[in-house]
């Protein structure tokens, strides 16, 4: 049994499950609740028909969930106070009805025990000296009253987290101290006997973090020997692990996994059979997730399950959402000498919509081939109907694209941008920024994006790209400018807009910046003082004249605004109402506005249906867009013709707007 968060939604995520029967994999439905929410993070069978899954919702909103799995469907279990933890990252369980399951609190790790009936928060874990924080993140239990959990925490002083271990004995909890210097986390723990526990996760040696595991044997800690795949600050960690027997483990990987010359090395394992070194295992791949050479994000390996010594199967996946690798989950076994890769299911995905005049609309993302490669997906819509355009598509994934006409669309895919002649596409890269792209004719081309470190822009004039350097104000605190949209109304006239965070990942305003031609310019903030808005989508149809719209986002609930860029002012306008952060959360993700009294956001989720908005110029207002829920990205040819595209789960969705309702359309999902 699988289970995880499915995050084909991009913003908002539920939770997923499968069950392998030794030849293939089947999706069993999870109970549904809010769209909030974050998925499945931990599980713990004890039979064929007894399982129980925990996970968590939303930083912010708090609120942990559970299910009981009976051997054929899923059961919503109760929690044991409403917004008791913001998350349960792991349990495990000694019997149908003894479980015990970790997590973290508003500020401190948590743990509570499941009876059959229902759950019961435990006593306070330590909180170490001097910590402002702390959570676990995985828990072993050879019985109800011999547990051992492990995380991490920090304090004011340290720079960054240190790893956590406690005990529980079925009444309180005790921290074992003695961890090997440079542990920064323990992510998963396996304990074989009562004095044999393994512990997995990630050091920092040497300023270099890596790789790290201890074992325990019940009164201290001894540092095992970890070799990893990756080079120099490769940021690795060991996700998870789990002992057949006390001499032997199987440990997996997440983390970027990035090897000498920068390729991603993808998920990799570990042996260990009782002495002080581990050995490295190498996982394959599964087609696709590497291409053009790009460096991207590889597979996670985030769970293990070893019945056997020669019997494990591994669990993860892709956990990028702006997917410029795959979209598949991800399996693999191990029979005591290799591994093998399992197919999972397939998956259908748009993350891009450009209309060109005369009601010519593409449609880009992906599908994943029988052979697990992650191909580029292509629909064309004429106004009547969509048509597949591009079969098998190229290797990769087609993202954000700009069609200035019919016979010229561009792009983003990886590192690099492809180009459409009206008949196929053609791979052109790599680009320094192509997060975002905007094109005003097949001579003018802009694409922005985040490397990481930066924030970084190119210019294309029809034969060759041309760097554009953003830049990014400049403040006395840490900072980091994230880009959100782009629109470009000529080649003299662009518009960017997105986030400013701090050092510490708090939202402190709105980030904008104009390109004259030459030379991109930061915009002074709409509003006159640091806050939590954002700009999160923007549409310019002359220089003089920019919509961009975003929110302020508070804990629970959000207020939309409207920005208006005149090429020298903003006019701010704040929507009437206030949106749980459920339905628009951070602003709507996409805007066009074919005139100037016309405009078209889409976005925001709530439950069951798409919740849309519509400018006329003077005031907005919501238009539901009906079920199934999903689109992302829209692009209007006129006030009457906007194709709105998206996921709806794994499978494609496109909507029509005629100027006055919704109409789902029918896409085709290879």
């Amino acid at each position: 049994m699988g289970v995880g968060p499915d995050i084909a939604a991009l913003l908002f995520t539920t939770p997923y499950s499968q069950v392998w029967d030794g030849a293939k994999w089947r999706t069993v439905p999870v109970p549904a609740r809010s769209p909030h929410e974050t998925g499945l993070f931990g599980i713990s069978c004890t039979s064929a028909k007894s399982c129980v899954a925990v996970g968590g919702q939303d930083f912010e909103d708090g609120g942990q969930l559970s299910d009981a799995w009976n051997g054929t469907s899923w059961t919503r279990l109760p929690v044991p106070e409403k917004g008791s933890a913001d998350a349960l990252s792991g349990v495990d369980c000694t019997s149908a009805s003894r479980c015990i399951a970790v997590g973290s609190g508003p500020n401190f790790a948590m743990a509570q025990t499941w009876s059959g009936r229902s759950w019961t928060l435990t006593p306070r874990p330590v909180i170490p000296h001097g910590a402002e924080l702390s959570e676990f993140n995985g828990i072993a239990c050879t019985g109800p009253s011999h547990c051992l959990a492990v995380g991490d925490y920090a304090t004011r002083k340290s720079k960054g987290l240190l790893a956590l271990a406690e005990s529980w004995n079925g009444h309180s909890w005790t921290r074992l101290a003695g961890l090997p210097a440079g542990f920064t986390a323990l992510n998963g723990v396996a304990c074989p006997s009562a004095k044999v526990c393994v512990a997995v996760g990630g050091g920092l040696k040497k300023n270099e973090s890596d790789v790290a595991s201890a074992r325990w044997n019940g009164r201290s800690w001894t540092e095992l020997t970890t070799p990893s795949p990756g080079g120099k600050d490769a940021g690795q960690a060991l996700s998870s692990v789990s002992c057949p027997s006390v001499t032997h483990c199987i440990a997996v990987s997440s983390g970027p996994g990035l090897g000498p010359g920068g390729i991603g090395a993808g998920a990799f394992a570990e042996k260990w059979t009782g002495g002080p070194t581990w050995k490295l295992l190498s996982v394959p791949d599964p087609p696709g997730f590497d291409f053009d050479g790009a460096i991207t994000a590889p597979a996670d390996l985030a769970g293990v399950s070893c019945p056997r010594l020669n019997r494990c199967l591994a669990v993860g996946g892709d956990q990028d959402t702006d997917a410029i690798s795959s979209y598949a989950s991800f399996a693999v076994t191990w029979n005591g000498a290799t591994w093998r890769v399992l197919r999972t299911g397939k998956v259908d995905v748009f993350r891009g919509v450009a209309c060109a005049p005369r009601a010519y609309c593409l449609t880009t993302g992906a599908y994943l081939a029988r052979n697990d490669a992650t191909r580029g997906l292509t629909e064309i819509w004429n106004g009547t109907s969509l048509r597949l355009a591009d079969r098998p598509g190229l290797a990769g994934v087609l993202s954000p694209v700009s069609c200035p006409a019919a016979s010229f669309c561009m792009a983003a895919k990886g590192a690099g941008v492809a180009i459409w002649n009206g008949k196929r596409w053609v791979s052109s890269g790599p680009v320094g920024g192509s997060s975002y792209l905007s094109c005003t004719s097949p001579r003018f081309c802009m694409t922005i994006g985040f490397d990481g470190s930066s924030f970084t822009g190119e210019s294309w004039n029809g034969k060759t790209w041309h760097s554009a350097k953003i830049a990014t104000p400049k403040r006395s605190f840490p900072k980091f400018a994230f880009p959100d949209a782009l629109s470009c109304a000529t080649r003299k006239m662009c518009l960017a807009v997105g986030t400013l965070q701090a050092g510490n990942g708090r939202t402190i305003g709105p980030l904008a910046v104009a390109w004259n031609g030459s030379k991109w310019r930061v915009l002074r903030s709409p509003f006159e003082h640091k806050s939590s808005e954002t700009l999160s989508a923007v549409s310019c149809r002359a220089a003089t004249g920019c919509l961009t719209i975003g929110a302020d986002q508070g804990r629970t609930r959000s207020t939309l605004f409207t920005a208006r860029w005149n090429g020298r002012h903003w006019k701010v306008t704040k929507l009437s109402g206030h949106y749980p952060n459920a339905v628009w959360h951070g602003g709507p993700s996409s805007l066009s506005c074919p005139t100037a009294t016309s405009c078209v956001a889409v976005g925001g989720h709530n439950r069951h249906t798409d919740l849309t908005l519509i400018w006329n110029g003077h005031s907005w207002r919501t238009a539901n867009a009906g079920s199934p829920r999903g689109i992302s990205e829209v692009s209007c040819a006129s006030a009457r013709q906007c194709v709105a595209a998206g996921v709806s789960v794994i499978t494609t969705l496109v909507k029509f707007w005629n100027g006055r309702t919704w109409k789902l359309i029918k896409t085709i999902n290879p």
